[in-house]
């Protein structure tokens, strides 16, 4: 059985260096560009090789300072490194943010202790009657930089799971989401971003 979010063992400091390279950064993290290689290659020297590890160590302040001193890597520069991997961490999304879904139908899952996505996702795993576009929409909301509304439309597209989604062909995928988003008035999506979409699908 999959995890509901990436795990982070999985994932080696060279595959994070590539990830950082090819990403568009927020202007406050660009920094995370500059000097990356040497950056990466210094907390490889001092012992790190999974991104687990890393960012156990980078929550700690202490820690943090430690490693700063050891690699001579700026602090701000490890911090922004934190955020950026912790950023790959799913995160349950609260029931009341899901497009698309009727009130009270959230209410009754609410009534049953259900509070996020990853309540849903988990109680369907263990067997019990979760609602299928529910269960799909908090299924596709597990693939980092998906959003409810993006979760959503892609269902209304035919993709009710990650592993229906990263069987798609970018091609066909990007023609059937534009003419959904440009049907409904919404900005088109480039081949770049399909095939990001599906990269970070084949993660989790």
């Amino acid at each position: 059985m999959p995890d509901f979010s990436l795990n982070l063992k999985d994932l080696t400091l060279e595959w994070l260096k590539g990830f950082i390279a090819k990403k568009y950064l927020t202007p406050s993290r660009r920094m995370l560009k500059d000097n990356l290689s040497r950056n990466i290659e210094a907390i490889e020297d001092a012992g790190f090789s999974d991104l687990d590890n890393l960012h156990r160590t980078l929550k700690n302040k202490k820690k943090l300072a430690e490693l700063s001193t050891k690699t001579q890597i700026d602090e701000k520069w490890l911090t922004n490194l934190k955020r950026e991997i912790g950023g790959l961490i799913s995160k349950g999304v609260p029931l009341d943010r899901l497009e698309g879904i009727a009130g009270e139908r959230i209410e009754a899952l609410r009534a049953k202790g259900y509070r996020n996505t990853e309540d849903i996702w988990q109680a369907r795993k263990t067997g019990t009657d979760i609602p299928d576009d529910i269960f799909a929409i908090a299924d596709l909301l597990r693939i980092w930089g998906i959003g409810p509304f993006y979760a959503r439309f892609l269902y209304d597209i035919g993709i009710d799971s990650v592993a229906t989604l990263i069987a798609q062909n970018p091609d066909d995928l990007l023609e059937r989401s534009n003419a959904f988003l440009r049907e409904h008035g919404h900005p088109q999506l480039r081949l770049e971003d399909v095939m990001l979409c599906l990269e970070h699908g084949g993660m989790v």
